[in-house]
Order: C-alpha cells, then sequence, then structure tokens
C-alpha cells in the first residue's frame, strides 16, 4: 500500500443564500495533516475545482499553535491553500486513504461529489480515513446513505 492520503477540501467561499464568508475550517486540515505528516506519510491537497481554497474566517478565533504552525509555512499555504489538485484529475488507486476535510463550506462542495466519493469508496484501496465535522445537515451517516444508493 502506498504511503501517500489525499485530502480533500473545500472551494465554497460563501453561503448559499447570504454574504457570509465561510470556506475551509483551518483546523480540519492541520491537525489532521500534523499527525500524518508525523508518521511519515505523504500528502496530496485536492479539491472539486482545484485551485483556491478559502478559510472559513472564523476559523481563525479558534487557531492553535498546531494552526498556526501550518499556516505561516509557505510550503503548507501553496500546496494546501492556493494550488490544490483538482479531484477529478486523480486516480484514487494513487493514494492509501482519502481524508474529506470539514466546515461548513463542504455543504456545498461534498453533495454534488457522490458519484466521486462512491467510485472512490467502490475501489479496492483508497480507505476513506475520514469525513471531520461536518455539520449536521451533511453529517457521515447521510453522505453515506446517499453514496450507497446512488451505486
Amino acid at each position: 500500500m502506498t504511503k501517500k492520503i489525499l485530502i480533500i477540501e473545500t472551494n465554497t467561499p460563501k453561503y448559499d443564500k447570504t454574504n457570509r464568508a465561510t470556506g475551509l475550517w483551518l483546523g480540519e486540515t492541520t491537525h489532521f495533516y500534523d499527525e500524518i505528516i508525523s508518521a511519515g506519510y505523504e500528502v496530496d491537497f485536492a479539491s472539486p475545482k482545484g485551485g483556491y481554497v478559502p478559510l472559513d474566517p472564523e476559523s481563525f478565533k479558534y487557531a492553535n499553535e498546531i494552526d498556526w504552525k501550518w499556516y505561516t509555512e509557505r510550503s503548507f499555504r501553496e500546496a494546501a491553500l492556493s494550488n490544490t489538485k483538482k479531484i477529478t484529475d486523480l486516480n484514487p488507486q494513487d493514494y492509501g486513504a482519502i481524508y474529506f476535510t470539514g466546515g461548513h463550506g463542504v455543504l456545498w462542495d461534498y453533495p454534488p461529489m457522490i458519484a466521486t466519493a462512491a467510485r472512490i469508496t467502490s475501489s479496492a484501496t483508497p480507505q476513506i480515513v475520514g469525513m471531520r465535522a461536518l455539520p449536521k445537515p451533511c453529517s457521515v451517516e447521510r453522505v453515506t446513505k446517499r453514496i450507497a444508493s446512488s451505486q
């Protein structure tokens, strides 16, 4: 099994029907990243559209040492927040595990990705290692049921 892990993030910068900012909750990526990098894994970052990943400004109110450690590192910001790979350009077989980050932005990104998630979960590898802190309307249980019904 490859030691490379794919981290999937959001591209959604604001709530759908309001002008309120949202995006990736910074700690959803940094805490997982810190653990897997410490364990010696390689990482790729991806998002539905590729490129820029907006940050939920509220996440900075709760940022801790781990968040600031990675946010202040230029190579992390470039790979994880500025230049993510486009999910549809990737081969799931290239990864030993896939981690879906959480936050509110994913409420718009993840539901349309059900077919992609079904393709990923139907392959022998990779393992889905987490769908972290998804807001209640987009719970893991609901996503899992939608994936199952789309197969």
